[in-house]
């Protein structure tokens, strides 16, 4: 279909929200209050490597988890054991000659539990494999704020007349080796936050629910299957007028339940805080209300409503709460508020839609442009991506607010003015200009007769964002 033809079928329509249902601004992470049942990361933890001295029964401390994880140990290294001669009477069981001694030990009989100079770990978790085996990576379950420890076995026990007549010191390590213990959590991700509404009319009858959910959700170790633990640790409703509701009152927390039923009086984000895999993880998500008359785009739960968000994104990036002469001086000859503008992608393979910006360095605080005329020559974001529609955003109050730099004129005692281009701009008479608006035909549609024009040219929607809208999006067809 080309655009002649779209052209034709195309009407005017303007997307705005009734009163009763308010879009969410929904930040998906930043500003969010730190939880204070539980330490804050900020990411997962490091790979962490622990020396343990070659001394029979030493032990180092491993690391202390805020919460159930499963963890990879690795350990390596052997020591060095040197054996006394033994005498011609000396059991046929003494340890002789010596030699390096790795990580799971050497069998001994004599010795409680049969094996010397292992590394095992403490309150009863399995060590490194059978004694004298080749040593295994070991999958073990760290409890909860208990200290594991990493402990060296004994040496051989001896007896009186095996190596000496006079004592049974009869072995000894080298102690400048060491083994080392490598020790990382098994990595688990917590997933996007589900909901079991993305559109509804507020309040919503029934109540939503949320469910937060972690990838792999469980674990095989030794012939056995296990989950891996999850403890939510903050539940937080935001809505659309920035209300931040953390009561456990309507969603417990911490809490291994990962369900959350919440009913919300109007649009807004979930955040939930949730410990696994070793650390404290975020994750979002939002129910919105239907922008009427219904636009795909601005209904996109797809990408959770990337459209709306971007739009937002782009009306904060144009400056619209600086004074109208702020960043006006010999260095910058244009001020700080600037339109900004770009374009909406429709994605292959029924993927929603994706919110681009473009920067144009000639940008006013009335006029943007795309760096090409034509939508199809700008580059897409993602192959098979097709344009849906441009969006700009207008950051000034026309004829409220001071607007420089603007072409055209405006009405002085019944005479036609050329706007004012900069603060302290004069006319040939030396007399003060007023400030600068933007002419608007028609404040219903928001866009000026070059936004229209260009809607009508490529027959696509055009989205505007206008300063101090909760949310208005227009778009000309």
């Amino acid at each position: 279909m080309n655009l002649r033809t779209k052209l034709a079928l195309l009407g005017v329509a303007t997307i705005s929200f009734s009163s009763g249902c308010r879009d969410a601004a929904g930040p998906v992470a930043r500003g969010l209050p730190v939880p204070t049942q539980i330490s804050k990361t900020v990411g997962p933890p490091a790979p962490r490597t622990y020396v343990l001295a070659p001394s029979p029964n030493s032990a180092v401390n491993l690391s202390q988890y805020q919460r159930d994880t499963w963890t990879t140990l690795i350990a390596s290294g052997s020591v060095y054991m040197y054996a006394e001669p033994k005498l011609p009477n000396a059991s046929s069981q003494y340890v002789y000659p010596g030699g390096p001694v790795g990580v799971t030990g050497w069998a001994d009989p004599r010795t409680d539990g049969g094996c010397i100079l292992h590394v095992k770990i403490s309150d009863g978790l399995p060590g490194f494999g059978p004694c004298a085996s080749a040593g295994i990576t070991d999958t073990l379950l760290f409890a909860r704020l208990a200290t594991p420890r990493a402990i060296r076995g004994p040496l051989p026990n001896s007896g009186l007349y095996e190596c000496s007549n006079y004592h049974d010191n009869c072995h000894s390590v080298l102690l400048s080796d060491f083994s080392t213990i490598v020790e990382q959590p098994i990595p688990v991700t917590l997933n996007k936050l589900k909901t079991s509404k993305r559109t509804a009319m507020f309040p919503a009858n029934g109540g939503v629910t949320f469910t937060a959910s972690r990838t792999p959700d469980s674990i095989w170790v030794r012939n056995g299957k296990f989950a891996h633990p999850i403890t939510v640790t903050l539940w937080q409703w935001i809505g659309a007028d920035s209300t931040r509701l953390t009561s456990n009152a309507y969603c417990l927390f911490a809490t291994a339940n990962p369900l959350c039923t919440f009913y919300p009086q109007e649009a807004g984000r979930m955040v939930v805080k949730a410990y696994t895999g070793g650390w404290e993880q975020t994750s979002s998500v939002t129910v919105q209300c239907l922008a009427m008359p219904a636009d795909s785009a601005l209904n996109d739960s797809t990408n959770d409503f990337q459209v709306r968000e971007g739009l937002r994104e782009a009306l904060a990036a144009s400056n619209p709460d600086s004074a109208p002469e702020s960043g006006w001086n010999a260095s910058s000859p244009k001020g700080w508020r600037q339109e900004v503008g770009g374009v909406i992608w429709k994605l292959p393979n029924a993927g929603g839609y994706q919110f681009v910006q473009y920067i144009d360095p000639n940008a006013t605080a009335c006029r943007n442009s795309l760096p090409v005329s034509r939508y199809e020559a700008v580059a897409t974001p993602v192959p098979g991506a097709e344009p849906y529609g441009s969006f700009h955003t207008h950051p000034n109050l026309p004829l409220v607010e001071a607007v420089y730099g603007c072409a055209g004129k405006t009405m002085l005692n019944g005479v036609e003015v050329p706007f004012a281009q900069y603060p302290g701009d004069t006319s040939s008479t030396g007399a003060l200009l007023p400030p600068g608006a933007v002419a608007v035909e028609d404040s219903a549609r928001a866009g000026s007769n070059g936004d229209w024009n260009y809607a009508h040219n490529f027959g696509l929607p055009m989205f505007i964002m206008k300063k101090l809208d909760t949310f208005s999006s227009y778009y000309h067809r």
